[in-house]
């Protein structure tokens, strides 16, 4: 993996470009992100293996949906079941367990690297991600204003991906896609919307807090009624946490359409696909043989955290670390203040569940730097999670960095070299039965370790903060 750099003029077409496109997040008026004039570069073999990977995580999701069935007929140990159906109501528990059975499985995924190259680190797998207009849009403005040169090649179409996954569930000509989102990802959706009318698709974005009013019931069909009152037919439903803007009823009667091949949920309304804590599963002692070496190669090494005497020894072998032993004598959470401080530095304690506050937004994600007296409060917080049985899950920090240059978007006639953790988004989807394939991707880059979406900013001392997100491209010479 490489960055490859353009000049700095480059930003200002840029940032016009994603004006002009509406590409814009909440309800700001200016583009809310950093501006790299730069594209991630992928070797044609990186691209192989990271394509293989795919097929790796459907397969790490199945056995674990697997696990879960199990422990529903007590053939698998209950806290498999408590984990999975942590905070959720009566009928989210029903529907979530007619999905499971049913073993419907995603058709879309984003699949999130914090390393990539000779050692490839996925921190975790979103079934579920916000805004696909946003970001499918940022990745045609990039080839739109930089087309590929000689040897390179965009990584995909994910505006195509997306339309071939509709099309499958589709069907009927006179059916529309739906996509409920947050408020905040509406503009970005604008630009999909526009997309697919000239593909001869309707696709309409609706707010999850209109889904109980605008998505109605007939007698086993669902509808979208847009914003002219009309009433469409929906084929194909993409859903980011509109459960529970939904009546209830109502939403065991979609559940019972989607189970009857009447309408297409995405992603199938099993809550294992919102969760993180499976990712521990490969590593565990007595479910590793279920697994491949393979996952274990390229997920973060990952340990469950419980009320019990946490057993740290599944990610002890991946910390570099001169005391990485003292984590085998680990006693309770709260041990984890104790250690020396260069140690806590190298773990990162992340909520593994699918619902609450603290699932999402990187809210429920922590370092353990900082003083002694500051680490052990937010211990105390995750403890108090853990023991209303919460899953949390701990793994080893990677601090991979690349140098990239970014502009403010008020000052986009300068450049700044910074050394930024990275997010490589890799968007993936499955047609059918065919094994899943890359449909795109972009990168996301910030000096913050916890990169996401940040707004930018100029510090006192005179340093940029934010990020920023680029286009990715293989390289065949």
């Amino acid at each position: 993996m490489e960055i490859l750099c353009y000049d700095k003029v480059i930003s200002k077409e840029l940032y016009n470009s994603f004006l002009a496109n509406n590409l814009i997040y909440g309800n700001e008026t200016d583009f809310g992100s950093l501006i790299t004039p730069s594209s991630t570069l992928l070797e044609k073999n990186e691209v192989k293996e990271i394509g293989s990977d795919l097929a790796v995580l459907w397969e790490l999701y199945r056995i674990w949906n697997k696990l879960y069935q199990h422990s529903l007929v007590n053939e698998a140990p209950s806290w498999i079941k408590e984990y999975s159906e942590h905070s959720m109501g009566d009928e989210e528990v029903l529907i979530s367990r007619m999905f499971s059975s049913a073993e419907l499985e995603p058709s879309l995924c984003r699949v999130d690297y914090v390393c990539l190259g000779t050692k490839r680190c996925i921190a975790e797998v979103q079934w579920r991600f916000g805004g696909p207009g946003l970001f499918f849009g940022m990745q045609d403005v990039y080839s739109n204003v930089l087309p590929a040169a000689s040897g390179e090649e965009a990584l995909g179409s994910t505006i195509k991906g997306l339309h071939d996954v509709i099309g499958q569930f589709i069907g009927d000509h006179d059916a529309v896609a739906v996509n409920l989102v947050r408020g905040v990802w509406l503009n970005g959706e604008s630009y999909l919307e526009k997309a697919y009318k000239n593909m001869g698709l309707r696709y309409i974005p609706i707010t999850i807090e209109e889904a109980g009013s605008r998505i109605v019931n007939r007698d086993g069909d669902f509808f979208a009624i847009d914003e002219e009152g009309k009433s469409h037919k929906i084929g194909f439903l993409n859903g980011h946490s509109f459960i529970r803007f939904f009546p209830k009823k109502e939403l065991v009667e979609l559940a019972k359409s989607a189970l009857d091949a009447r309408i297409w949920i995405e992603t199938p309304l099993n809550y294992i696909y919102r969760q993180k804590w499976g990712l521990a599963l490969p590593f565990m002692e007595e479910y590793k043989k279920l697994f491949s070496n393979r996952i274990r190669e390229i997920v973060i090494p990952t340990a469950l955290l419980n009320g019990r005497k946490p057993d740290l020894s599944p990610i002890v072998p991946y910390v570099k670390h001169p005391q990485v032993d003292k984590l085998l004598h680990i006693e309770s959470l709260m041990d984890l203040a104790e250690l020396p401080t260069s140690l806590r530095k190298v773990l990162v304690l992340k909520c593994g569940s699918g619902t609450g506050e603290f699932y999402i937004d990187g809210k429920g994600v922590f370092r353990l730097t900082g003083s002694r007296e500051y680490v052990r409060k937010t211990l105390e917080f995750i403890k108090h999670r853990v023991d209303c049985n919460e899953p949390w899950i701990i793994q080893p920090y990677i601090d991979e960095k690349y140098e990239i240059p970014v502009s403010l978007p008020w000052a986009l006639d300068s450049s700044t070299l910074i050394n930024a953790h990275a997010r490589v988004m890799i968007f993936g989807s499955r047609c059918g039965n065919n094994q899943p394939a890359i449909i795109g991707g972009l990168g996301n880059y910030g000096e913050y370790w916890k990169v996401s979406g940040r707004t930018p900013c100029m510090s006192e001392q005179g340093s940029i903060g934010g990020t920023a997100f680029n286009d990715i491209r293989v390289t065949y010479n």
